[in-house]
């Protein structure tokens, strides 16, 4: 995609990503340490009978720790910035934790949720206060002081430090298969391209590995069903590691939520939520599964007579059975077959830089926004450092600065980052992920929000640029 000049300067600079790994643990100590400040002044300043929605509700919510370097775990190419942001996001987390059972503190914030009735709060404030009320009960503060507690503070230490583990092994995951070129039959020349390939004892072979690019191909894409098969099975069990934390974890959320007057850590879930119970989750379900089931039974049928027509044709063995590594192949072959597409020449059309220029457009026309992409030019004036490469944290990244449309005033909004390919160390799926929080402080000051997107993108190639492949293929 073509960087332009920026016309505009956005108020706010950007934030620093590159060699930082050495200096995260003592910005999470530059957090931590004044929030606790900020919590002995106000019950020494504060008390029940002048606690007021500004001096405690809104003050807690202004001095929440804030870790805007969270999501480099899921993004950063540096395993050590990954890991020192982990363990950053623990410690924040932990003294979190023990910051909400000071009874000193929920006394003050008590005092204000008994009289909000009287106090003309409009409706944000008023959910706000609800909401850290609830927050403080949700972390067993009505716990009485001793061994419950206690319990509490280990497993909400051992669950942190398991969520974490769990999230660096999945990163860290680098599996594969390798396969012979015959074995890959009907995966097109331009994703085999991005295979790696093999030497010495794999020679004349290709390592299929378990991002999503490369398991969608050929879940999609291969005629084999046996190489569909490995290839889904190894993408399911692939980080062994990680296999025994996901039942300790629930284990520990079910004793949390015991300890805490649930039945369940999805009642104790669910009460933050619209649903508010899992019976409402399990009724809604059950409509939706009684109206689905007959379009979801005709589908099958189609695919598996697909399946048939298409070994029988082939010559190939039918053991009258539809696996999961089936699914998404006949899927697509279905679609293909109903609509006369052709997946493969649909993808021109939909080169990745043009699609997101056009996907902006589109934004900009339904929003009223302004996207403009930030040259490197414009990274070093918004870098603190005076450096392009330091806001970023991949040369991939692709940086916009977001704006009202003139008529509606051309104010600043925020920052929009595009993280498009995969890459070793890099979370595996699709998603956008908050970086900073937009918010007006009290004294009218304006923290402007920014954000990212991020994907797995097949990359482009030197021939071709990258492909956007419709899901069913």
């Amino acid at each position: 995609m073509t960087a332009t000049k920026s016309v505009q300067t956005p108020p706010q600079p950007l934030l620093v990503f590159t060699n930082i790994n050495k200096t995260i643990a003592a910005h999470a100590k530059e957090l931590i340490e004044p929030h606790g400040v900020f919590l002995d002044n106000l019950v020494k300043e504060v008390t029940p009978e002048t606690a007021t929605f500004q001096n405690v509700a809104e003050a807690l919510e202004y001095n929440t720790p804030r870790f805007e370097l969270s999501f480099l775990k899921y993004v950063s190419p540096d395993a050590e910035v990954r890991n020192a942001v982990t363990q950053a996001e623990q410690a924040i987390e932990a003294h979190t934790n023990q910051s909400m059972m000071r009874d000193d503190v929920f006394r003050l914030l008590d005092a204000v949720y008994q009289k909000r009735a009287s106090l003309k709060l409009d409706e944000e404030a008023i959910s706000l206060l609800e909401r850290q009320h609830l927050q403080y009960q949700l972390q067993g503060i009505a716990l009485a002081p001793g061994a419950q507690r206690d319990q509490l503070q280990q497993i909400q230490d051992e669950t942190g430090n398991l969520i974490g583990n769990f999230i660096r092994n999945t990163l860290q995951e680098n599996g594969g298969i390798w396969f012979s070129k015959s074995e890959l039959d009907g995966v097109s020349e331009d994703a085999l391209k991005t295979f790696q390939v093999g030497t010495d004892e794999n020679e004349g072979k290709l390592r299929a590995n378990f991002k999503m690019p490369h398991v969608t191909v050929i879940l999609g894409n291969c005629h084999d069903s046996e190489t569909r098969k490995r290839m889904y099975i190894g993408n399911q069990n692939k980080c062994n590691s990680n296999s025994d934390i996901p039942k300790r974890i629930a284990l520990l959320r079910h004793q949390k939520a015991q300890l805490l007057g649930f039945e369940t850590h999805a009642a104790e879930q669910l009460s933050q939520k619209m649903a508010k119970t899992p019976m409402n989750v399990h009724v809604f379900l059950t409509k939706l599964q009684e109206r689905y089931t007959p379009s979801a039974k005709q589908e099958s049928e189609k695919l598996k007579s697909l399946k048939e027509a298409d070994l029988t044709a082939r010559g190939a063995p039918d053991d009258g059975r539809f696996y999961l590594w089936d699914n998404q192949y006949y899927t697509r072959a279905l679609k293909e077959a109903e609509y006369n597409i052709d997946y493969v020449e649909f993808s021109q059309f939909f080169a990745l830089d043009r699609t997101v220029a056009r996907m902006l457009g589109i934004y900009e026309d339904l929003m009223g926004f302004r996207f403009q992409r930030l040259n490197t030019s414009d990274l070093e004036m918004l870098s603190p450092t005076g450096k392009a490469e330091d806001v970023i944290w991949h040369d991939d990244n692709m940086v916009y600065s977001v704006w009202d449309e003139n008529e509606t005033g051309g104010g600043f909004i925020g920052y929009l980052y595009m993280d498009l390919h995969p890459r070793p160390g890099k979370f595996t799926n699709a998603a956008q992920m908050g970086i900073r929080t937009g918010c007006t402080f009290s004294d009218g000051a304006r923290q402007y929000p920014a954000t990212a997107l991020v994907c797995n993108f097949s990359p482009p190639t030197p021939e071709k640029p990258s492909l956007l492949k419709h899901i069913a293929s």
